[in-house]
């Protein structure tokens, strides 16, 4: 399928120590050996998974909100937009020593918006790249008549959603004053709708669940805002401003 709007998600290699560009993690991935994968979504409905040792594909994961629709590559006369976006990857060091291990709970996150595909985003455990498995899915609507199999309906719908156009950005959040291992989430705008109709919204995600920490809009319960009166789809920054390893900024 094409690539319009994917970048391809740089491969990771076992043994090597990263760090996570917009989390501010380290962590040296030791899970599986002798790995690298390279992770891009594309307009053929799939987010593709390739070894990158010698481009073979490992396996290819079609968000269950775009199976209706692959018919639309062969009976449509206009081009079709699917997983239109850049996946992102999050390493969950659960007790922080720097080793992605499954034994301490430990997880490599992959989330993806689709961009022009939907107004979705959805999120895959990639601790073993071989093998993936599904965490969640958002959503702007509930799909309750698309007659999809038992698990496959978004985790949480989220009417604020518009086109999933947000490059998501990681960080921890505290959700009590006590708090001092924090949540991990991701930031999105609301996205992209032509008629400023849905996307006015910054969101924050709960990365292990997909349910929202909290949605910033005009009225936000607790927060004076007003003015968002349009959608926006750009990418957020996030800013931890005193460097104790909570997002304090959108």
């Amino acid at each position: 399928g094409t690539l319009v709007y994917s970048n391809l998600k740089s491969p990771f290699a076992v043994g090597e120590e990263l760090l996570g560009l917009t989390s501010g993690a380290k962590a040296t991935v030791s899970e599986v050996s002798d790995v690298t994968m390279v992770y891009y979504g594309a307009n053929d409905g799939m987010l593709h998974a390739v070894r990158d040792t010698n481009g073979t594909e490992a396996w290819g994961f079609i968000p269950p909100n775009q199976l209706a629709r692959l018919k639309l590559m062969v009976e449509s006369t206009s081009h079709q937009y699917y997983v239109d976006s850049s996946p992102k990857i999050y390493l969950y060091d659960v007790n922080g020593n720097g080793f992605i291990d499954d034994a301490d709970g430990d997880k490599v996150i992959l989330v993806s918006g689709e961009r022009k595909g939907s107004t979705g985003y959805f999120a895959l455990d990639v601790t073993n790249p071989e093998a993936p498995v599904f965490l969640w899915r958002i959503n702007q609507l509930s799909e309750a008549a698309s007659a999809l199999p038992p698990g496959a309906l978004p985790t949480k719908v989220i009417p604020q959603l518009g086109e999933s156009w947000s490059v998501p950005r990681f960080g921890k959040v505290k959700t009590l004053v006590d708090d001092t291992s924090g949540t991990p989430v991701f930031v999105i705008g609301g996205g992209y709708n032509s008629f400023n109709a849905t996307g006015k919204a910054v969101l924050v995600i709960n990365l292990l669940t997909g349910q929202p920490v909290k949605i910033f809009e005009n009225a936000s319960a607790g927060a004076n805002i007003n003015g968002m009166n349009y959608s926006i789809p750009s990418e957020v920054k996030t800013m931890d401003s005193d460097r104790n390893g909570f997002l304090d900024k959108l």
